[in-house]
């Protein structure tokens, strides 16, 4: 299955925006014309609410974002270059927000980030991957559901089909309140996973000269800080293109959103994996 990733349809090009107020400013040669290029990252200044950011190089080639910012209530501001080819560099620019709070549908503390990746090619911009807007980030894709044995529960990833099954550790003072046997069904049907990402990295993990995009989140448990599993949806750069490759459903045996997937990681267990 390849599942191919549109541009974002908040993406437009040369707007202005009122009330200007530069978040972020990088000076680099993007297009390999021998000059260094002014990208500019420029928003509004209404804290607090949704707010529009608009990309530019050199005054000139715009693109603007819309409905990002603060829709966590965090910050936008340039992140890394990610390799595309021999020649060829993708710009993210990062939104997120400090960790949130724990709530009844996610009971642990997360963070919340996701990327919109730029590229920049005949001298203009244009959006070639978004990490939020993708077909598995409903809130109803994953299912998760108890065995009927022991602490085993059953995964599902309703968008690629992927399904596993794993003990879940649960300590032992909230065993009897929350015994399997026992556990009432609007509990395991309130779980859902992470609004956002707990991490989003670029890292070459084939070692091909191109970077990979491996976006992470959790699954919360039933209790404060107690947390199903993460997953790890892993993108690869083919035909001018983000397409989903790899999902691997892992445990962390360290602090919630620290661990993301990485082959050989010794603070995880890889509990179930799906090339695509």
């Amino acid at each position: 299955m390849n599942t191919k990733t549109a541009s974002s349809p908040s993406a437009k090009a040369n707007e202005e925006l009122p009330h200007q107020v530069l978040l972020d400013q990088i000076s680099k040669d993007w297009n390999n014309d021998g000059e260094d290029d002014d990208i500019r990252l420029v928003g509004s200044d209404n804290p607090g609410s949704m707010q529009t950011v608009l990309v530019e190089i050199n005054g000139r080639s715009k693109i603007e974002l819309t409905d990002y910012q603060h829709e966590i209530g965090g910050y936008a501001r340039f992140g890394k270059w990610i390799k595309l080819g021999p020649n060829e560099q993708g710009l993210a620019v990062m939104f997120g927000g400090d960790e949130q709070e724990p709530t009844e549908s996610q009971p642990a503390w997360h963070k919340s980030y996701f990327w919109v990746v730029l590229g920049y090619d005949g001298n203009k911009l244009s959006v070639v991957f978004d990490t939020l807007n993708q077909p598995y980030m409903k809130l109803d894709n994953i299912a998760f559901t108890y065995s009927g044995e022991g602490n085993r529960f059953e995964f599902k990833d309703r968008f690629t089909g992927m399904e596993a099954a794993y003990d879940i550790a649960i300590e032992k003072s909230y065993r009897e309140l929350y015994d399997p046997q026992k556990m009432p069904k609007d509990i395991l049907d309130r779980i859902e996973p992470a609004l956002f990402y707990n991490s989003v990295d670029s890292i070459d993990l084939n070692g091909d000269g191109i970077e990979e995009i491996v976006c992470t989140r959790y699954i919360p448990g039933f209790y404060l800080q107690h947390v199903l599993g993460l997953v790890s949806y892993i993108f690869e750069w083919n035909n001018d293109e983000y397409q989903l490759k790899k999902e691997v459903l892992f445990k962390s045996s360290s602090y919630v959103g620290s661990d993301a997937y990485v082959p050989d990681n010794p603070n995880i267990e890889v509990v179930g994996e799906l090339s695509i």
